[in-house]
């Protein structure tokens, strides 16, 4: 072949992904690094260099005590020997690590060897390893244990006697339905998916069910309600007999529960408040349902229009005997009973009001 045909390099990497072999060339180009997975091009000059060879291309003085090895196709560390050759055409590794070390470690990932050249080998070097996608992660095995999550930002110490054995999974995450810890694949999750691990199952055509984005309120007793209500924050009035809160599940919608032998109890332990019974807004459009117990907002179940029905029916009727008033089943209006028009904005005992004249709670 006329020496003008010849490469001036061809790359290992490029070879392997094309599966075709080495061309005929004056340098053969590799990816090396040290002490880490941070890799650069390196050209070496036979297609059958030694370890040393690889070395001084790199720039190092293999009589510095370096570990060389190589990263096979399958993942495993090949060791490579200062004067032992390595075929670049036969082995199909484009990928070498040295190590300025006298000791080397080993450890497994996905039951394949590895030797590390440090007493530590950190998460970003085992995800890259691992080549694995963002749904899945590397856990360290706990024989007899729970095995422990790596994240790429951790750092593994390898001298612990035994060998330390790596394997990637799906990834999982924790999140909480009703005061329950259950685990998902995804790092998000639909709507329909939370209502399935809430309330497994299929459901009634008329059954709304709301999310709640406040899992805990801070109380805070005031005299008057403010008009705003912060999100998160449960006023309670004693001068008034009543509490209030933005709903908890993020609509924004103010929420008012009078404490009256028949609507709300409210108990302060010196800590936290509790509020009884749960609290259902059926006037809303998010039709939220929850309980507030010790500062704590659990989800309760929803609720079907029979459902709020009878308890509104029930509430009218409770309200009725302790006012000692009749129990309309439907409200009658008195010839010449008209609502003056108002366009001010209701105060707050106005609000309470017209918030205790919904039917239900």
């Amino acid at each position: 072949m006329n020496t003008d045909e010849i490469l001036d390099f061809d790359d290992l990497g490029y070879a392997l992904r094309e599966g075709r072999a080495l061309r005929p060339a004056r340098g053969y180009r590799i990816r090396f690094a040290q002490d880490g997975l941070n890799f650069r091009n390196l050209d070496v000059a036979d297609p059958v260099p030694l370890g040393r060879q690889i070395l001084t291309a790199a720039g190092r003085d293999p009589q510095d005590s370096y570990s060389l090895f190589a990263i096979l196709p399958s993942g495993d560390f090949e060791d490579v020997r200062l004067d032992e050759p390595f075929d670049l055409r036969e082995r199909g590794a484009e990928r070498f690590v040295a190590f300025q070390t006298d000791s080397d470690f080993k450890l497994t990932l996905n039951d394949h060897q590895l030797e590390w050249g440090k007493p530590a080998i950190g998460g970003a070097a085992l995800y890259a390893l691992a080549n694995i996608g963002d749904d899945e992660a590397v856990f360290l095995e706990v024989r007899g244990g729970e095995d422990r999550l790596i994240e790429p930002a951790d750092l593994v110490d390898l001298t612990a006697p035994g060998i330390e054995r790596f394997i990637t999974a799906p990834k999982t995450f924790e999140i909480i339905v009703n005061s329950r810890p259950r685990e998902v694949e995804a790092q998000q999750v639909k709507f329909e998916q939370v209502v399935q691990l809430a309330f497994p199952g299929p459901h009634e055509t008329n059954v709304v069910f709301s999310m709640m984005r406040h899992g805990h309120l801070e109380h805070r007793f005031v005299q008057h309600i403010p008009d705003g209500l912060e999100p998160g924050v449960l006023y309670v009035s004693m001068e008034y007999g009543t509490a209030a809160h933005s709903c908890c599940c993020g609509c924004g919608e103010e929420v008012v529960t009078p404490f009256t032998p028949i609507d709300w109890k409210m108990t302060f332990d010196g800590e936290t408040v509790s509020l009884n019974p749960s609290i259902g807004n059926w006037t809303l459009a998010c039709r939220s349902h929850y309980v507030i117990k010790r500062g704590r907002v659990i989800e309760s179940g929803p609720w079907t229009d029979k459902q709020v029905e009878a308890e509104r029916h029930r509430d009218r009727v409770a309200k009725a005997r302790f006012y000692g008033v009749p129990d309309p089943t439907e409200p009658v209006a008195t010839a010449g009973q008209v609502e003056p028009p108002s366009q001010a904005k209701p105060g707050f005992v106005g609000r309470i009001l017209r918030w205790v004249s919904k039917a239900g709670r």
